[in-house]
């Protein structure tokens, strides 16, 4: 799957647990889209970001030792997340 797809996948995502849960399982089953998944999260000016970061969730619920080479990246961006509610589906 390549980023564009998993972008694509990411805007069929709603609140529902069963589609946060079902793009987090494509993330598990191909971990590649981990990368890909992080650089979406912190792409704080688009919609799909609260999304990527729904499904971010899910990932790391499931297996915390995925987002261990992400830490840096995580520690060094979480300041510039913020809510805004225009992006909020």
């Amino acid at each position: 799957m390549t980023e564009a797809q998993l972008i694509n996948e990411l805007n069929k995502v709603n609140a529902l647990r069963e589609n946060r849960m079902r793009v987090s399982n494509l993330v598990l089953q191909d971990t590649l889209l981990l990368k890909p998944l992080v650089t979406i999260v912190f792409k704080i000016d688009e919609k799909v970001s609260v999304k990527a970061a729904w499904v971010f969730e899910f990932v790391i619920k499931t297996d915390f030792d995925l987002v261990l080479p992400y830490i840096e990246t995580l520690s060094q961006k979480s300041s510039k997340v913020y809510f805004d509610e225009r992006y909020v589906p």
